[in-house]
């Protein structure tokens, strides 16, 4: 078992020894026949299923955490609760997550250490900001960051403050987002933690909208320099999709387009497992128009923004915002259905989200896009 809690902490690997940890710690604890073992190695096969879009080992996990609260006590086995939990929110579903996150908190809170309280208020955070409730994810997270603190565990703290910044850099608190973002670095590199890609990451959107790009670049070419080949899968995808998203900030189609291919490629048979959905679908959506595959890319989005409507409310918002830059493209306006659900942007409080997936430089790509669109029907005609 420890091993595992080792592999999670030390792998830099794209490939598979922190699953074949899991695995073997998982087929060790089922032969002891003991559930708090079980239970544990049931979380680190989640966890481990995350961190490499292993879709076969989710199921192993989920199917294994439903077995053994089938026959054992939840209260005994907080830690199968948690893996199901982790599983849930992975696979799509943030609600079913937080209602096993709070049965957790319900039973272990007379008994739990801090660290483990950190962990379930961490989860209640991430999965609160994905249902778009803000608040409540500030205040989880501010809980897990307090708990940590307690412990001394720098690479914990370095995670919760970035997400941190997210949660704030999406309600449109552009200077609080940064503050948090640097503190995230700062205890990233106390202990040269792999998440510190992520806190890098997570402070361009802040920055760019405080309107200091040269900031925002230079997040961008530190956190490359954690961006090893063998980094893992996770983290691989959420840098591309940051430097996708950035270059195009900067208007370089180019480099946005091959950046976004190699979004694809990494995310291959992968995409059940893909952690923030709603910008890889964007992003798909643009290279999509971009190839003049309007009809499929309006289509995909429509259904996407539907399926997430109330379950992935976080991802819904990029869908909506997709696909009224799709109308605006295609139609040469938004149409009003459309427009009505724009404004559940201001009536969630995603400020922030608002003016980032509003930003010029998409606009005026598109615009750019249609121009080069029309010409080419042009010269077709007159052929």
């Amino acid at each position: 078992m420890m091993r595992a809690s080792v592999e999670f902490l030390l792998i830099t690997g794209l490939g598979s020894r922190y699953c074949d940890a899991a695995k073997t710690a998982l087929e060790a604890a089922q032969r002891t026949e003991d559930p708090h073992l079980i239970s544990q190695a049931l979380f680190e096969c989640a966890r481990a299923a995350g961190d490499e879009g292993t879709a076969d080992l989710f199921k192993t996990a989920e199917a294994g955490a439903d077995a053994l609260l089938a026959k054992t006590s939840p209260d005994r086995i907080p830690m199968a609760i948690l893996a199901k939990s982790y599983c849930r929110f992975l696979l799509g579903d943030p609600a079913e997550a937080t209602k096993r996150l709070r049965e957790v908190l319900y039973t272990s809170q007379p008994t739990a250490n801090a660290a483990q309280l950190a962990i379930i208020h961490s989860g209640l955070g991430i999965n609160n900001y994905f249902m778009c409730h803000f608040e409540e994810a500030y205040q989880d997270y501010t809980k897990a960051f307090e708990l940590t603190k307690k412990v001394g565990d720098d690479a914990r703290l370095c995670t919760i403050a970035a997400n941190l910044c997210a949660v704030l850099m999406t309600r449109g608190d552009y200077d609080s987002a940064v503050r948090y973002g640097k503190l995230s670095v700062k205890h990233g590199e106390s202990c040269s933690s792999s998440y510190l890609l992520v806190a890098y990451t997570n402070l361009i959107d802040p920055y760019m909208l405080q309107g200091d790009e040269s900031a925002a670049m230079q997040c961008l070419e530190t956190a490359q320099k954690w961006m090893a080949p063998e980094r893992r899968w996770r983290l691989r995808l959420q840098f591309i999709a940051e430097a996708a998203s950035f270059a195009l900030m900067q208007r370089n189609v180019g480099l946005a387009m091959d950046l976004i291919a190699q979004l694809e490629s990494v995310s291959r048979e992968r995409e059940i497992a893909i952690p923030m959905p709603g910008a890889y679908w964007k992003l798909k959506a643009f290279k999509m128009a971009q190839m003049g595959q309007m009809e499929d890319a309006y289509s995909t989005v429509s259904k996407l923004a539907t399926l997430w409507r109330n379950t992935l409310v976080l991802a819904h918002l990029d869908m909506v915002a997709t696909k009224a830059w799709l109308e605006r493209l295609d139609q040469g306006t938004v149409r009003p259905e459309t427009a009505d659900d724009l404004d559940l942007f201001r009536r969630l409080g995603a400020v922030g989200k608002r003016q980032l997936l509003g930003f010029p430089w998409f606009w005026e790509t598109l615009v750019d896009l249609r121009s080069r669109q029309k010409a080419q029907r042009i010269q077709e005609w007159s052929r």
